[in-house]
């Protein structure tokens, strides 16, 4: 990400701190505030097992302001934090979230010049969004229109849910018309990212029991998704069992 859109935007830095050949221990969390008028923000985070934090605090453009602490250890349970958003006049308010998940983090790395160090990464916001003046008889009909969307909406959702199928095939065949002109590197990215996506969409539905098909092979594929549902917050348990459908070369995953 261009160092010059770090400064304009919106910018949460974790900056790791290392502890003599122990290695990074914890990191100090900065928001820096690099867009054109003051904010009131409010953050929360949430993590099992270490103390929550919370601050309330009024920034200026071009500041930056220290949060707090996140234990390295943390980050295995994809800590989730929370910004409130209140324009200088009160007048608007944004909530923000973000979720900090392991395998995406450590990509983060970039050169902070506000910090002068490195440190990783989120842009939470380019820009303050514009906001619009709505009449009387104009919100009332976005209202009713707001109400059948959501009513179709969860009708939409319920019927997807019903035709989801409770496993993946992640065998290249299944995903590619052909993979000719395909190295193994990209196979695999692609079958990570359609198990990514499916796990995903199976936790927004309430599934509680799913089956990724990997197959035997070298076992490379299963050992990324294996690496990968160790991290995953709503995975409660996984296993590789003989299952009459998929005999040994599907992982079974049960979720909370």
């Amino acid at each position: 990400m261009p160092e010059k859109e770090l400064e304009k935007g919106l910018v949460l830095a974790f900056l790791p701190r290392a502890e003599g050949e122990a290695g990074i221990r914890t990191f100090e969390l900065y928001l820096h505030h690099g867009l054109e008028s003051g904010l009131t923000v409010e953050v929360q985070l949430r993590s099992p097992g270490i103390p929550g934090i919370e601050a309330v605090f009024v920034c200026q453009p071009h500041d930056t302001v220290r949060i707090g602490e996140l234990p390295f250890d943390a980050l295995n349970d994809a800590p989730l934090i929370s910004f409130g958003l209140k324009s200088a006049d009160g007048r608007e308010k944004h909530q923000l979230e973000q979720k900090i998940r392991p395998k995406s983090f450590f990509k983060k790395l970039g050169r902070c010049s506000w910090l002068h160090s490195e440190a990783y990464l989120y842009l939470l916001m380019k820009a303050w969004p514009e906001s619009t003046q709505i009449g009387g008889r104009e919100l009332k009909k976005l209202s009713r229109g707001f109400v059948n969307r959501s009513s179709r909406a969860r009708h939409e959702r319920l019927l997807e849910k019903a035709r989801m199928e409770d496993f993946i095939d992640l065998h290249a065949e299944k995903l590619f018309k052909s993979t000719k002109g395909k190295s193994s590197h990209e196979i695999l990215e692609a079958q990570l990212k359609s198990f990514e996506d499916f796990l995903d969409k199976a936790v927004y539905h309430g599934l509680d029991r799913i089956y990724i098909v990997h197959g035997h092979g070298k076992g490379r594929l299963r050992n990324e998704i294996h690496l990968i549902l160790e991290e995953y917050p709503h995975v409660q348990a996984f296993q590789v069992n003989y299952n009459p459908r998929f005999g040994m070369g599907a992982t079974e995953v049960i979720l909370k």
